[in-house]
């Protein structure tokens, strides 16, 4: 099958995926969407790329791709992280 592994998520680990999940850059995807949600919260209109220059300037997030902000956008827009509690 080409050597596609099937039923393996991408980034986990056949031995339970303990380890917290990296994008490509090494970055820890829990922090990147953290820090994503700060930043968010700060200036909703805000762009992936501008987020994304912000996050370079941060410690830890030196490597991070505009890539990996843009699908943490899009994460947190879709589990509705930017939402007030209740509302």
């Amino acid at each position: 099958m080409c050597g596609v592994k099937r039923g393996v998520k991408r980034g986990a680990s056949r031995a339970g995926g303990a380890m917290a999940r990296r994008d490509g850059a090494g970055v820890d995807e829990a922090a990147l969407l953290e820090a994503v949600v700060d930043l968010r919260l700060a200036d909703r209109d805000a762009t992936a790329k501008t987020l994304h220059e912000v996050l370079l300037q941060k410690d830890g997030f030196a490597d991070v791709s505009l890539s990996a902000v843009k699908r943490a956008c899009s994460k947190v827009a879709k589990q509705g992280l930017l939402q007030a509690p209740g509302g």
